[in-house]
């Protein structure tokens, strides 16, 4: 029986001589890994299907321990991604933080929606792709079950001045009366996570360096997971 599903492809790689093997996130299925045929030859009809954040209507059929993509129709190809390298990098980090998490065939329609919703902003939003992406790890992290708790202190409730620490447990900024063992961090980096997530983009070109090095030890201490184009990008940005 075939499978009709709306997909955005998060990863795809070689497989056999002239096929991929592509990992989709679905609205209506979840992560599904699927094999596109022949996809390599310089014909092929649906070469566009099997390219990283393509946005499409897949028709599939289940053929042993993956399924196999029987036709497709793009919806949004998101070229342009490519053509942009900070774009690039960004998009590439959401399609691989979104892999981690995601469970086979676990319900991801939100998740789904804010991958793609995320792509199009990147390609014609009036957000920094630095912004943008920061934005998608508080909305992501909070899909993931792991929410950054920003503004006050999350243990007393007050705004954090002066110095400040963070607690990787709890998710949030801890004020130095409260602080026990977490660690210390910059106090403009607390207020810059506090601007994204409320959407306001407005000096915040000195931060992200720090937000994104705080999302990435986050991140790891929750999951366990080690983004490596997360940490390339950290590097170019220094």
């Amino acid at each position: 029986m075939d499978v009709k599903v709306n997909a955005v492809v998060l990863k795809a790689v070689d497989y056999k001589e002239n096929d991929k093997l592509l990992t989709l996130l679905s609205v209506e299925e979840g992560k599904i890994r699927a094999v596109i045929r022949g996809i390599k030859k310089p014909t092929a009809k649906l070469r566009f299907a099997g390219q990283p954040f393509c946005f499409s209507e897949y028709v599939l059929k289940k053929r042993g321990d993956y399924y196999s993509v029987i036709n497709a129709n793009c919806i949004e190809m998101f070229y342009e991604l490519w053509q942009d390298v900070e774009k690039y990098y960004c998009a590439s980090i959401i399609a691989e933080f979104v892999d981690e998490i995601s469970l086979d065939s676990a319900q991801s329609d939100d998740l789904a929606l804010l991958v793609v919703n995320s792509y199009k902003e990147l390609l014609c939003g009036e957000n920094s792709p630095k912004f943008i992406l920061c934005k998608f790890f508080i909305e992501g992290l909070d899909y993931a079950g792991y929410k950054m708790q920003n503004g006050v202190c999350v243990k007393c409730g007050e705004v954090i001045e002066g110095k400040a620490f963070y607690s990787f447990d709890s998710g949030g900024g801890v004020c130095e009366s409260c602080k026990e063992n977490e660690r210390e961090i910059r106090l403009t980096t607390l207020k810059a996570l506090e601007k994204i997530e409320n959407g306001i983009e407005e000096d915040l070109d000195d931060y992200y360096l720090h937000v994104l090095r705080l999302m990435a030890r986050y991140i790891e201490y929750k999951t366990g997971i080690v983004l490596s184009s997360l940490t390339q990008f950290i590097v170019s940005l220094k």
